[in-house]
């Protein structure tokens, strides 16, 4: 939470201030994600039944130039399962990819995201549902 990076300091699309929505940048400084929802749950079965994921609003601090953000995701620390995901860039206004993710299993998940010749990483966690283990 608080002011986002610098080189997003007014995030095209907020009429009102960001401070208290969850955000995470990456370690590259290169992309952000704002968090509808936090906590977020794995949600991976909400998804597949057409359902709602956790809503992420990613900004990219170089130009889409027309190419989808792609992420490819596993546990922190682990070569598998890996969840493939990409969104178009064709949402507006400023440089941003909506998205909907879902996890299959709770934890930390690194997520590598690319769109053109650019590449970052984030780390998210994914909480337990409640009443599930």
């Amino acid at each position: 939470m608080g002011a986002p990076p610098d080189w997003n300091a007014r995030p095209a699309g907020f009429s009102g201030g960001t401070a208290d929505m969850p955000y995470v940048v990456g370690d590259r400084d290169q992309i952000m994600g704002f968090l509808w929802e936090h906590p977020m749950t794995p949600k991976a079965a909400a998804l597949k039944n057409g359902g709602d994921g956790n809503k992420v609003l990613w900004f990219v601090r170089s130009a889409r130039e027309g190419k989808p953000l792609t992420i490819r995701a596993n546990p922190h620390g682990a070569q598998r399962p890996v969840l493939d995901l990409s969104f178009p860039a064709n949402s507006g206004p400023g440089e941003i990819y909506p998205s909907d993710i879902g996890v299959p299993r709770p934890g930390c998940w690194t997520f590598e995201l690319s769109w053109g010749a650019h590449r970052d990483e984030v780390d998210l966690n994914f909480i337990a549902e409640k009443g599930t283990s």
